[in-house]
C-alpha cells in the first residue's frame, strides 16, 4: 500500500509536467500568417518616415555589462528635465525620431529614446531578454547613466511601452520620482480597453502561455526562450529595407517583462503625481473611449486626452501631441 502511494505521489507531479509540456509544445510559432490574419496598418509611416537630423547612437552599460543603444536629443534651451520615449514591441526608437525632436526643440527637456533589449537594428538576441523585469532593470540603468541629481524625470510609454512604464513604476517608483505619459498604452491582453474588432497584428500563443505560466507558477522558469507572441506584420514591411529592424517574433521572458499582467494596479497607483494617457480616436488595437474608465479603476487622478484624427502608428507624429505635452507638464 506504501509503495503505491509513494509510486502516485511521484507519478501525479511528473503527469502535470507532461500535461504542461504538451500545452506549449501543441501550439508552435507560424512562419507566416494568411491575409485574413496579417495586420492591415500602414507601416509605410514608420519605413518612409523623414530620420533627417537623427542624432548618433550611444551606448549605456547595463548591469549585466550589455551595451545598449541610445540617442540623445539636446533640448533647445537648458532645462533640468530628461524626458525617457519609449517605443512599442516590434519596432524601435526611429518611430520616435518626430516626437523627440519636437519635443527637445521646445526646450522641455533632453529627451533620451532608447532601443529596447532585443529590438532595433542588431539586438544581440532579437525578441529575446534573459529574465522577466529585465528591460525595466535596463530603464532604471540608462536613467542613472543619463541624469543628474534633481533631474526631473518623465516617462512616455507608447503602446507596449507605455505596459513597460507601468510596470516601471511598479518595480522601481521607490527609487525613481518619475511623472508618467501613456500614449495608447497596452493594458493586457484581456483588457476593456481591448478593441472586439482589431487590427490583427498581434498573436499571442494562447496556449503556449498558459503552459508557461503554469510552470513559472510552480516555481520552473523554464521556456523563457519560447516565442509566446508572434507580429503578423505585412511582406510590405518585411519586405522594406528596413524590414530588417523589425521584430516579429517575442520570447516569453520578454513578454512577460512587457505584459502589465499582476502589476496594472500597482503600477498605475504608484503614479504619484498622476498619469497623461493620449489615444487616437482612430487607433486600430485599442479604443480610446475606454482608457479613462480601465484607469481609473486604480487611479484616480488620470487625464485622459483624444485625438480625433490619429490612429495606433501615426499617433506619436500627430501634430496636436505636443501641445497636450507641453500643458500637462507645465501643471
Amino acid at each position: 500500500m506504501l509503495g503505491k502511494l509513494i509510486a502516485a505521489v511521484i507519478a501525479i507531479p511528473v503527469l502535470l509536467i507532461a500535461v504542461i509540456y504538451g500545452l506549449i509544445i501543441s501550439q508552435g510559432p507560424q512562419e507566416r500568417f494568411s491575409p485574413s490574419e496579417t495586420s492591415r496598418m500602414d507601416y509605410s509611416i514608420l519605413t518612409k518616415a523623414d530620420l533627417s537630423g537623427m542624432p548618433r547612437v550611444h551606448n549605456f552599460t547595463a548591469r549585466d555589462s550589455a551595451l545598449l543603444p541610445y540617442r540623445l536629443y539636446h533640448a533647445a534651451s537648458k532645462e533640468s528635465r530628461k524626458i525617457y520615449l519609449l517605443h512599442d514591441i516590434g519596432w524601435h526608437g526611429m518611430a520616435l525620431h518626430r516626437l523627440a525632436t519636437s519635443i527637445a526643440y521646445t526646450g522641455l527637456g533632453d529627451v533620451i529614446v532608447p532601443d529596447m533589449r532585443g529590438h532595433g537594428a542588431s539586438p544581440a538576441r532579437r525578441g529575446a531578454v534573459d529574465y522577466p523585469g529585465q528591460l525595466e532593470d535596463d530603464l532604471m540603468d540608462l536613467i542613472k547613466q543619463t541624469s543628474e541629481p534633481g533631474d526631473a524625470i518623465v516617462i512616455v510609454g507608447y503602446s507596449f511601452g507605455g505596459s513597460l512604464a507601468i510596470r516601471f513604476a511598479a518595480s522601481h517608483q521607490s527609487s525613481v520620482d518619475a511623472r508618467y505619459i501613456l500614449l495608447s498604452p497596452f493594458l493586457g491582453f484581456n483588457s476593456a480597453v481591448n478593441r472586439a474588432d482589431a487590427d490583427p497584428l498581434l498573436h499571442p500563443l494562447s496556449r503556449r502561455i498558459t503552459g508557461l505560466e503554469l510552470f513559472d507558477t510552480a516555481g520552473l522558469h523554464i521556456g523563457g526562450e519560447e516565442i509566446a507572441l508572434q507580429l503578423a506584420y505585412p511582406e510590405s514591411l518585411r519586405n522594406d529595407p528596413l524590414g530588417y529592424t523589425a521584430t516579429p517574433d517575442i520570447t516569453w521572458n520578454t513578454l512577460s517583462s512587457l505584459d502589465p499582467k499582476g502589476v496594472l494596479g500597482p503600477g498605475l497607483k504608484s503614479m504619484n503625481e498622476g498619469v497623461l494617457v493620449i489615444a487616437g480616436q482612430q487607433d486600430e488595437l485599442f479604443d480610446a473611449s475606454k482608457y479613462k474608465d480601465e484607469i481609473s479603476k486604480y487611479s484616480s487622478n488620470v487625464d485622459v486626452e483624444i485625438i480625433g484624427n490619429a490612429d495606433h502608428i501615426n499617433l506619436v507624429n500627430s501634430p496636436k501631441i505636443l501641445a497636450i505635452i507641453q500643458n500637462w507638464l507645465s501643471m
